[in-house]
């Protein structure tokens, strides 16, 4: 949860308001994304225990969070916007899968009912707050 309140504090402009650099703040977020998508792998496969059902999903998702790195580190190096859109949608679209893998365990765990009801309203928020943010 850290790691989505700092990545709200970033947007939100604080920063600026206490003269960190662009450069400063643009790593600052390549690096919040990074870590939202390892902790959020960490911990759907902690807590649903994803790996005694679905074993090859792991290396999936590991591929997602290599994939997010890859872009940011690209972002931050070629200062291309393309690199941070790419970023912020493989971070909602491991979000997508790791929320699709808890509804697809539904029925075989109790906690992965609060799990998808989580993270459903992190999807929703997560689509709406760009939206409106980028405008």
């Amino acid at each position: 949860m850290f790691s989505i309140s700092f990545g709200l504090l970033i947007s939100d402009g604080i920063l600026h308001f206490y003269n960190f650099s662009e450069n400063s703040i643009n790593i600052l977020q390549v690096v919040d994304h990074i870590l939202v998508a390892i902790f959020a792998v960490l911990f759907a496969f902690s807590y649903l225990q994803i790996s005694q059902y679905y074993s090859k999903n792991k290396t999936i998702s590991y591929g997602f969070v290599f994939l997010i790195a890859v872009s940011g580190f690209l972002y931050l190096f070629n200062q291309n916007f393309l690199f941070y859109v790419i970023m912020e949608t493989l971070v909602f679209v491991a979000f997508v899968y790791l929320w699709a893998l808890g509804v697809s365990l539904l029925n075989k765990n109790v906690f992965t009912k609060i799990f998808v009801l989580a993270y459903f309203f992190i999807l929703v928020l997560g689509i709406f707050f760009y939206p409106i943010y980028s405008r």
